[in-house]
């Protein structure tokens, strides 16, 4: 009979706890992830450009293993030109024999790592930018100047990814940092990209300095930009 009362005990102490708590005791923020507004900021904003620029390797993950989005850009530029071949045997990466013959399905595995790669690198810096014009629109913790320099950075980023998607699709979705993620999986792909890639390299070209920025020699400058 004690344990019996113990156990009602603890359990209306329970069910008090809980009414007790009410609803906002189950809106937490994902402890597992940063929320905009904790990243909003220039730390915040400076690590979104890193990861903007993490994609020109070629790979979301790590630094090797996708031959199809490498920054040589040896599939879809030398191969299929024939200025390179692929060498191996016919069983060795069949998918790419397809290509050179001109003759790929929609579900070659290099056109879906080609497609996956570079909008990953657009979507990081469409963040980027977002999180700048939010940061702008309210602390400013990221300086006037430096924030220049950002946008040129991203979008010069933006209009390289783009156009390597555009070499080999060429009619691609146009999707910016105005672009919600659920709004960018009905946009359709009827529109040129060309006049938003010549658009952010004239942002690149004024925004950007000639010299590297903190003297990293990986940061797009003007010289990058102008011969495009």
């Amino acid at each position: 009979m004690k344990n019996i009362k113990i156990l009602i005990g603890i359990a209306g102490l329970a069910i008090v706890g809980i009414n007790g708590c009410g609803k906002g005791f189950l809106e937490k923020n994902p402890q597992g992830q940063l929320i905009e507004e904790q990243v909003s900021i220039k730390k915040g904003v400076e690590s979104s450009l890193i990861g903007a620029y993490a994609i020109l390797n070629g790979n979301v993950n790590g630094t090797w293993g996708n031959y199809a989005s490498a920054p040589s850009q040896w599939v879809f530029g030398e191969m299929i030109s024939d200025n390179a071949h692929k060498g191996s045997t016919p069983t060795d990466q069949p998918n790419m024999n397809s290509l050179v013959n001109f003759a790929p399905f929609s579900s070659n595995d290099n056109l879906s790592t080609m497609w996956q790669v570079y909008y990953e690198g657009v979507l990081r810096v469409n963040s980027t930018l977002k999180l700048l014009a939010q940061d702008q629109a309210a602390g400013k913790t990221v300086p006037a100047e430096r924030a220049k320099q950002i946008e040129g950075e991203a979008k010069m980023l933006r209009a390289h990814y783009y156009f390597l998607l555009w070499r080999v699709f060429k009619n691609i979705p146009i999707i910016d940092e105005n672009v919600s993620i659920e709004d960018a999986k009905t946009i359709k792909n009827d529109q040129d990209i060309l006049p938003l890639i010549e658009s952010d390299l004239k942002t690149a070209v004024a925004n950007l300095p000639t010299t590297k920025i903190n003297s990293e020699a990986g940061r797009m400058d003007q010289f990058a930009a102008n011969p495009i």
